[in-house]
């Protein structure tokens, strides 16, 4: 490797690392003296994520969540965030942590009739995950339910998240389904095909999409463009076209 890009990289390493140890401290602190303001403490929570910091942000959140407000909206997203940090810290046994995370989202709605799509996409990736824990095809059913009711609210106000998740989980139901057929005798063609509504989602989510940016690129000079620094439209729009096999789109 060229050493000035090695230098580059030993540099950005050690930013990294001291910004992580900068932000372990911060949360000691305000854990210890019972956190700030509620938007403080998610700005804080927020930058403990990006780091992978979800243990200091699970406890950040719980503190909040013994706080209780009277406005929905923030103990909404309070929740959210609580149960999505809860799922991924590592620092947790997996299956402790995903019945934990869904507990605190079925604390503050019900799951069963919620049309919130944050909601819906946390659950949906945690019976995602529950499935990959134990391989239990009723797990994977249940994420595509969550992740469908997400979609039908439109795609436009997620900008595609829990639509191309459905697909996704679609697809791998599908190549369940194909294997089983195969595995007990059966025959290919007596199983559902799941191909074309998941790709139905995904031509309905580039549509979306596509729109999106073509809106910003009438109002804004190119740099200035949201959707083009937005790494999750683009990261949705790309596997979109990938898993319509579209790859020279999704290259692009």
């Amino acid at each position: 490797m060229d050493a000035q890009v090695l230098d580059a990289t030993t540099v950005a390493y050690q930013e990294r690392a001291a910004e992580r140890r900068r932000l372990i401290e911060e949360a000691k602190v305000a854990l210890r003296s019972g956190g700030g303001t509620l938007q403080e403490d998610l700005g804080l929570a927020k930058r403990l994520k990006r780091h992978n910091l979800f243990d200091f942000a699970c406890r950040l959140f719980a503190l909040k969540c013994e706080k209780p407000t009277h406005d929905k909206e923030l103990r909404r997203l309070v929740a959210q965030q609580h149960a999505l940090c809860t799922y991924k810290n590592p620092d947790a046994p997996l299956i402790e942590r995903l019945e934990d995370a869904l507990r605190i989202l079925e604390e503050e709605e019900d799951l069963r009739t919620t049309r919130d799509q944050e909601t819906l996409g946390i659950a949906g990736a945690i019976f995602k995950r529950r499935w990959q824990a134990d391989g239990r095809k009723e797990n994977l059913e249940t994420s595509f339910e969550y992740y469908r009711r997400g979609y039908d609210a439109g795609p436009d106000k997620d900008d595609g998240y829990t639509g191309i998740n459905a697909a996704c989980v679609l697809d791998l139901l599908g190549d369940i389904e194909v294997r089983q057929a195969a595995r007990t005798g059966g025959s290919a063609d007596q199983v559902p095909d799941r191909k074309p509504q998941s790709n139905a989602i995904r031509r309905e989510v580039i549509k979306v999409l596509l729109g999106k940016r073509d809106r910003e690129a009438q109002q804004s000079p190119a740099p200035d463009r949201p959707f083009d620094s937005n790494w999750w439209c683009v990261a949705t729009l790309a596997e979109a076209y990938f898993g319509l096999e579209e790859f020279e789109n999704a290259g692009k």
